[in-house]
């Protein structure tokens, strides 16, 4: 389920994670809980510069790489089918335009 796409476009989803060798079942959904998850932590820019080294994201999953599968599965979409995921995909992105508070310190930090 992803909150905000019709249940057309999530069999066109469903369809493009069977029938595509990069994709599995579940994926488009679990791309978009992890990108909200990441967008929403207050030291999310802090995690571009550890990438490499993030032990979360070696078993957890790249935030980047979930929102290049969002944008993979976008454009495969149909293009009414595509809006529809894009308008979700979206406010997550404007959430990640918001700038982090300069007094909020990067994990660690006293």
């Amino acid at each position: 389920m992803i909150d905000g796409v019709s249940a057309r476009a999530l069999a066109e989803i469903a369809r493009l994670e069977r029938t595509r060798n990069h994709l599995r079942p579940g994926d488009t959904a679990a791309a978009l809980r992890r990108w909200r998850a990441y967008v929403h932590r207050p030291e999310r820019r802090l995690w571009e510069d550890y990438a490499e080294r993030d032990l979360y994201w070696f078993c957890c999953g790249c935030p980047w790489d979930d929102r290049d599968l969002l944008e993979t599965v976008m454009l495969a979409l149909s293009p009414r089918h595509a809006r529809q995921l894009r308008a979700v995909v979206a406010r997550f992105d404007a959430r990640w335009d918001v700038p982090v508070p300069p007094w909020l310190p990067p994990d660690g930090w006293s």
